[in-house]
């Protein structure tokens, strides 16, 4: 039996956040800056079917989620993740949203990069039905910590993987 009103309340207190922990939530960081708010100005008006563009972070990833207003053909889901790999392999997208923002916030000694994933929801359920995803590493993020050897294991997100709602196993990106 628990002794005291304050041992009962951080009994509770850590219950809620094992539960929550457990549960699966994540809080996002919105970015908005310059270079993300041009982008999708003129992702937006080239393909009038995107509803938004989502630019966010947490602790191990940076998403750019799209939604879509109507449907939109496969040739025009790869055209936009082209457009938005472009976007996130700049310079200006690694000073600016990794280097000011997220190791603002995360990763301020170890500075270990996230990884990225490209989200495409193409009927607005929360479900993105292609996911394109990327790591900075290339034995992944969690290899980082320890590499052999730390300048081999960079890739700079240029190795892509995609998976499908239906098709939860990543495949390749292949350009073509």
């Amino acid at each position: 039996m628990l002794r005291s009103r304050g041992t009962r309340a951080l009994v509770v207190l850590a219950a809620a956040a094992l539960l929550a922990a457990a549960g699966g939530c994540t809080t996002y960081t919105k970015v908005n800056t310059g270079q993300v708010k041009e982008f999708r100005r003129d992702i937006r008006s080239q393909y009038k079917q995107i509803r938004d563009v989502h630019v966010r972070f947490n602790p191990t990833l940076v998403e750019i989620l799209f939604t879509f207003r109507q449907a939109v053909e496969e040739d025009e889901v790869k055209a936009i993740f082209a457009r938005t790999k472009t976007l996130v392999q700049s310079r200006k997208f690694r000073e600016q949203v990794i280097g000011e923002k997220y190791f603002a916030k995360y990763s301020k000694n170890a500075r270990i990069y996230p990884n990225i994933a490209i989200d495409f929801d193409l009927d607005r359920d929360g479900n993105a039905e292609y996911r394109h995803t990327s790591s900075y590493y290339v034995h992944g993020r969690a290899a980082a910590l320890h590499p052999a050897d730390p300048k081999s294991d960079i890739d700079g997100y240029k190795t892509w993987y995609y998976r499908t709602k239906e098709n939860v196993m990543p495949e390749p990106v292949t350009d073509g």
